[in-house]
């Protein structure tokens, strides 16, 4: 699945639904700092996506055991 999203993501490097994907996908994998590189700064430019990348986000923290900035990625998301 990860070689699917960021071929996408490779074609269409605008669309920020490849890079979720991607983030996603790196979350399930359990590379959570890797999922992260994705999700800080899209949750920055994309205000349709920044309640999904800060759940995504807390969920990594959570996975890296950094529960109270999970906590509070989660109480923004």
């Amino acid at each position: 699945a990860l070689q699917f999203y960021w071929r996408a993501m490779l074609n269409e490097p605008q669309n920020p639904n490849h890079q979720l994907d991607v983030a996603r996908t790196l979350n399930e994998m359990g590379r959570f700092e890797q999922s992260n590189a994705f999700l800080m700064p899209l949750s920055r430019r994309e205000n349709k996506l920044r309640g999904e990348c800060y759940f995504l986000i807390g969920s990594n923290l959570m996975g890296m055991q950094e529960y109270e900035r999970a906590r509070d990625a989660l109480h923004r998301a």
